[in-house]
């Protein structure tokens, strides 16, 4: 479960089940980022899979004043494995 919407699961490859266990369908961001919208403290918004992928089966991103992004080790965007995702400093480019 994810510990900021409770309901929701997702597994190490990028599927992720709503409260009601249907399989969420995956939309694409503009700039070609797997996503799906979710209910988070009441308001529906768009989440990147990448980054919940690597939150649940890599631990949050390190805390620190730097912003993290969660990297596809690959080079893919669409290779949400979490054994391909880590953080990365946040460099100005938009990671996952």
């Amino acid at each position: 479960m994810l510990p900021w919407s409770p309901g929701y699961f997702i597994s190490n490859d990028g599927r992720m089940r709503g409260p009601r266990g249907f399989e969420l369908s995956i939309q694409y961001s503009d700039k070609g980022f797997r996503r799906v919208k979710v209910n988070v403290d009441g308001f529906r918004r768009y989440v990147r899979i990448g980054r919940v992928v690597c939150w649940y089966h890599n631990g949050p991103p390190p805390d620190s004043k730097t912003p993290f992004d969660a990297a596809h080790i690959d080079g893919n965007i669409e290779n949400d494995h979490a054994g391909n995702l880590e953080w990365r400093p946040h460099n100005g480019w938009e990671a996952a």
